[in-house]
């Protein structure tokens, strides 16, 4: 017998991990608000998988499991919508796990909220064991680990089959479109696990070409044009193709929003860790993108210097930076625009505002967000006694201040100040250790 209504819905969607699944699973059972369901949608095919979910579903009736034949992410979570009971509903990989207090907080917030048609919280990365040494990174939430009004994304149409990637993206965009706005939660209520392995760089050059896919849609729909994905036989191929219609400096800033922007991170990771040869790896990749998108050898070289040059700023800071002034720019309002640093277009955009900015306000930025993040990565470099890292620290340093609009004595002054700065936090640091 089926309890009352729930307040929220929680579909996860099974991708045959039966290591992780039970403890996804288990992180749902341990909220802090018991008015859920779980819908666990699985295609059935594997034994091992089922064997860990059937004991869930035995023990608690708020847990149901939905067996089908599903070509992809987007038809599984299609599939879970299209049966969730709650007027609020939210996604999980199965291999991810949620804060003890995600619904509770998110739940609190939109009632509180009735503005808005989700609460997005922070996300926390790490990295499997298997892969590498854990490591952690926040960042806010992807569509589908926010807390969706339901009714919102049934009239959107829900995810769209087309895509096996960026399926969340496009259905963000989409629902932008319909003028729904989504709060900006600063907690950590989820944490997304990574894979720095084979198995997740197979598909990186496929997930950023759907990733450009999503983009050329929505541009085609906002010129009041056929969307390429609804015509009969579309393929990634003749989507990707539709590029040429758009005029050139358009074309260029897809590339920044959608293609730079799916490597950012893995370019950010390569550069903290001097990984040069994933780094060059993945230029590779972009590359290939584009000549696979129809951009010529000239505009490949132009724009491929343009993210070589970019790649240092992101590692320094730029995320809470790019943050902080989008906070600046709309203090207070409920953004319909991609949060954080997709509220810019590009790297350039970012130190462009920076510059708009009066003197104290950019100072304050600056300080409190660029070279607190430089001078934590710099001592870190003395400490592991990584010199050439520390130079590449020091000269994405010098280039954010340029970019910021400091004339060349600011820039000097500003570096002395962060060098005397480094040097005593490292001594005591090391005096710390030492005492310990």
């Amino acid at each position: 017998m089926m309890s009352r209504t729930p307040q929220a819905s929680v579909i996860l969607t099974s991708h045959a991990r039966p290591h992780y699944v039970g403890e996804a699973v288990r992180s749902i059972l341990r909220q802090s608000c018991t008015a859920w369901e779980l819908i666990i949608v699985d295609n059935g095919e594997h034994a091992a998988v089922r064997r860990v979910l059937q004991p869930f579903v035995a023990r608690d009736q708020r847990v149901r499991l939905l067996y089908g034949r599903y070509a992809n992410v987007s038809e599984a979570a299609n599939a879970g919508l299209r049966v969730a009971r709650a007027p609020w509903v939210t996604f999980q990989d199965d291999d991810d796990v949620s804060h003890r207090h995600r619904l509770k907080a998110c739940l609190r917030l939109v009632e509180a909220r009735p503005d808005v048609s989700g609460v997005l919280p922070q996300v926390e990365v790490f990295y499997d064991r298997t892969a590498r040494a854990l490591q952690r990174r926040r960042f806010v939430s992807h569509l589908k680990q926010g807390l969706l009004r339901r009714a919102d994304l049934i009239a959107a149409g829900g995810f769209r089959s087309f895509f096996p990637l960026t399926e969340d993206t496009d259905l963000l965009l989409r629902l932008q479109e319909r003028g729904c706005g989504f709060y900006e939660l600063t907690k950590v209520l989820y944490y997304y696990r990574h894979y720095d392995g084979a198995q997740h760089l197979s598909h990186r050059l496929d997930r950023a070409r759907y990733h450009l896919a999503v983009h050329i849609s929505a541009w085609h729909r906002a010129a009041k044009r056929a969307d390429p994905i609804d015509q009969k036989g579309a393929s990634l191929d003749s989507v990707l193709a539709k590029l040429a219609e758009m005029p050139i400096e358009e074309r260029m800033d897809l590339m920044d929003r959608s293609l730079f922007s799916t490597y950012a991170e893995q370019l950010e990771l390569c550069w903290q860790s001097g990984d040069d040869a994933r780094r060059d790896q993945i230029f590779a990749d972009l590359e290939t993108a584009m000549r696979q998108s129809g951009f010529s050898a000239a505009e490949i070289r132009r724009r491929m210097r343009g993210w070589r040059a970019s790649v240092g700023a992101w590692a320094g800071g730029i995320h809470d930076f790019a943050r902080a002034l989008a906070a600046v720019r709309s203090a207070g309002a409920a953004r319909r625009t991609e949060p954080g640093v997709g509220a810019f277009r590009n790297v350039e955009e970012i130190f462009q505002r920076a510059r708009q900015l009066s003197a104290p306000q950019r100072d304050g930025l600056v300080r409190r967000f660029l070279l607190k993040a430089c001078k934590a990565r710099a001592v870190q470099c003395l400490l592991d006694r990584n010199s050439a890292l520390l130079r590449r620290v020091r000269a994405d340093t010098r280039l954010m201040l340029q970019q910021c609009g400091y004339g060349a004595w600011e820039v000097r002054r500003h570096l002395l100040q962060f060098t005397l700065s480094v040097h005593m936090r490292h001594l005591r640091q090391r005096l710390s250790l030492w005492r310990s």
